[in-house]
């Protein structure tokens, strides 16, 4: 029996090309399998947005087994900005499956997250379970609704079509609103175009207040529904007046599609606040969904680097345990906002024992503290320490409006 050689991990390079192309269309082609129109697409792909060293490649004796690339992001998280790096398009040959091709692919991604200095690495996973085993926590749950157009609250504002020239504006509203969510990603100027190109199916509606931009929303337009792909605000008079406008429109679209983050009650806004499993007549249909996941590249940095409130203060030596069971503790001290994390015992301070998935889950609001030690997910020596670490990392849900 021949001796398998070991899984070589390196950076991709343009002679690739045509295997990759073979790669991700047996991993993503669906119900066609065509790799011949894949080599242009990631030629053009790498030319124009990320050079080929981004996306790493496994290989066994000169034979391309698999692929996944890590793209360099910005989020926000408590008000500041963090270097996040998006894992996308981690596939495996047909040939090369079910022989840790893709556990040493995330592997190699993970050691480069924290040795190029990122604070947090994020996903959007084909099976949950399989980023788990390499400590990733499913931190983005997103509430996906189907409502009739008439049940949207009757607001009215300055509401009026968007041009192609708004678009300047419109940058300026989305870099707002990712400045004061979690988890949303500052969108690239190479991004826009698949955003914000005009067509006959797309809807483009901004709301004003004061004469400024405070919102927009962006919808697919098809037979008697209206699926908005894109829904951003400043102000909650600016949300009100986009969604006061969708109303206007139920002669032509009876029901509207749209998604939003889990901790914005649209049932209380609603005119008729009725919820079914099924969509139809006066009932809404308001699904829970978990979509993003992440966790955090180099916990030090990430714990100092986030903002808090002012008028926080907490203290923690934080325990954090991997996958593969190894642990590291860090003394996490925080005073009016300013934080200081360092090494060793520190005395005095509570202990908080959590994974690196549940870390991801506290530190981007997705729960509190408290919520995590009531489902028996981090656990804490002095349960009194709970409102003040519930306090420090209060925020907005994660809520990010496009997928890497």
């Amino acid at each position: 029996m021949r001796t398998r050689l070991p899984i070589s991990v390196r950076p991709a390079c343009m002679d690739d090309i045509p295997s990759l192309a073979r790669i991700g269309a047996q991993a993503f082609g669906g119900e066609t399998y065509r790799p011949e129109h894949s080599v242009e697409e990631i030629r053009q792909h790498w030319q124009a947005q990320f050079p080929p060293h981004n996306t790493l490649v496994a290989e066994r004796d000169g034979a391309l087994m698999g692929m996944a690339t890590g793209i360099p992001l910005r989020t926000w998280v408590g008000g500041r900005e963090l270097p996040l790096l998006g894992v996308a398009g981690v596939a495996v040959g047909w040939e090369f499956r079910r022989q840790g091709v893709a556990r040493t692919l995330m592997q190699a991604l993970v050691r480069r997250g924290i040795d190029e200095g990122y604070t947090l690495m994020g996903l959007y996973p084909f099976r949950a379970s399989f980023y788990q085993t390499h400590g990733f926590g499913s931190v983005e749950p997103e509430a996906a609704w189907d409502v009739p157009a008439t049940s949207l609250p009757d607001a009215k504002g300055d509401v009026r079509e968007l041009r192609d020239e708004d678009l300047p504006l419109v940058r300026a509203v989305h870099q707002r609103s990712v400045e004061q969510g979690s988890f949303d990603v500052v969108r690239e100027e190479w991004r826009w175009p698949q955003f914000w190109s005009a067509s006959a199916e797309r809807m483009r509606i901004g709301a004003w207040e004061d004469g400024n931009l405070a919102g927009y929303l962006i919808a697919r337009t098809g037979h008697s529904r209206l699926h908005v792909t894109e829904l951003v605000w400043t102000s909650v008079p600016a949300l009100l007046s986009l969604l006061g406008f969708v109303r206007t429109l139920h002669d032509q679209y009876e029901r509207v599609e749209l998604r939003l983050p889990v901790d914005l009650s649209l049932l209380a806004a609603l005119r008729e606040p009725h919820v079914g499993l099924d969509p139809g007549g006066f009932l809404a249909t308001w699904r829970v969904q978990t979509t993003g996941m992440a966790r955090l590249a180099n916990v030090p940095k990430a714990l100092q680097g986030r903002g808090y409130p002012s008028d926080a203060s907490a203290s923690a030596r934080l325990v954090v345990a991997e996958p593969n069971g190894e642990e590291t503790a860090w003394n996490w001290e925080l005073e009016n906002g300013s934080c200081h994390v360092s090494p060793g015992r520190a005395p005095g301070l509570p202990e908080v024992r959590l994974s690196s998935m549940t870390l991801a889950q506290w530190f981007l609001s997705t729960f509190s503290a408290t919520q995590l030690w009531r489902a028996g997910a981090l656990r804490v020596d002095n349960a009194s320490a709970l409102p003040a670490l519930d306090r420090a990392m209060a925020g907005p849900a994660p809520f990010c409006r496009e997928r890497y």
